[in-house]
């Protein structure tokens, strides 16, 4: 009889010893599916950010090629006419040359990247390939980032535009300023942009020296240099930012 009740404890025992796991392991399920539930909507949201950092990011490439645009054509109208034997210091050539003198800061638009490193969520983007893929995205932005940074502040603010600025009639474009949007004040760049015609005779004395010429020539020729690069470079994230897009459509 005692023993009989023993076994009938056990079973008993057994038994609940087993719904407990039964509820354990289903509970466990319903919180793997709810967090992979969550993960795939942080996943999706982080996906449409990610998606209008990149749009972003190819409206700044866009300006940045047609800045770099402008100093090519700038750069080649002036080495045209340094070629010539007769050279003019007209409005014109001065307002190229003012033109090279500027310059347009790359920056990379990585909010959600940012966010998504920084706070160790970069797993998120479940698909192995796409993340890395991503990763690579942007280390090659932040490259061209830095590349374009340092051009213009090193090369062309610390070399090109001492030399330009030495031997050559800096005449803004009223036309270029009021574009780029540098001065909303229409009376100021009326000023910037006045002709002179003493200096732009002064300039063109200095300029009928060989030497100086070809001075202002290499520079001239190393701010093309640059502007192509820069242009080339932007090329570049232009179809990278085309494929990484199509790589979350997929």
């Amino acid at each position: 009889m005692a023993e009989s009740r023993i076994g009938r404890y056990l079973l008993y025992a057994v038994g609940e010893i087993i719904l407990l796991v039964i509820g354990i392991l289903i509970a466990v399920q319903i919180n793997l599916r709810n967090e992979a539930a969550k993960n795939e909507r942080a996943e999706s949201i982080y996906i449409q950010n990610i998606l209008k950092d990149i749009d972003a990011q190819q409206k700044s490439i866009e300006v940045q090629v047609d800045y770099e645009s402008s100093y090519i054509s700038s750069a080649k109208y002036l080495i045209e006419t340094l070629e010539n034997k007769e050279i003019q210091v007209d409005q014109k050539f001065a307002a190229e040359l003012a033109n090279l003198l500027s310059r347009r800061t790359f920056v990379v638009q990585d909010a959600t990247y940012t966010d998504l490193i920084s706070s160790g969520k970069i797993n998120l983007i479940n698909d192995e390939g796409v993340r890395n893929d991503l990763i690579s995205y942007y280390q090659e932005m932040e490259r061209m980032e830095k590349v374009i940074y340092h051009n213009n502040s090193d090369i062309i603010d610390g070399n090109i535009s001492h030399v330009l600025e030495e031997f050559g009639y800096i005449n803004y474009s009223f036309e270029k300023l009021n574009h780029q949007g540098y001065l909303k004040n229409s009376n100021s760049a009326y000023h910037l942009g006045h002709f002179d015609e003493q200096f732009a005779d002064i300039s063109t004395q200095i300029m009928t020296d060989p030497r100086v010429r070809l001075h202002v020539m290499n520079a001239v020729k190393k701010r093309l240099l640059i502007a192509t690069i820069h242009h080339e470079m932007m090329d570049g994230a232009t179809t990278l930012s085309n494929e990484l897009k199509n790589r979350f459509y997929e």
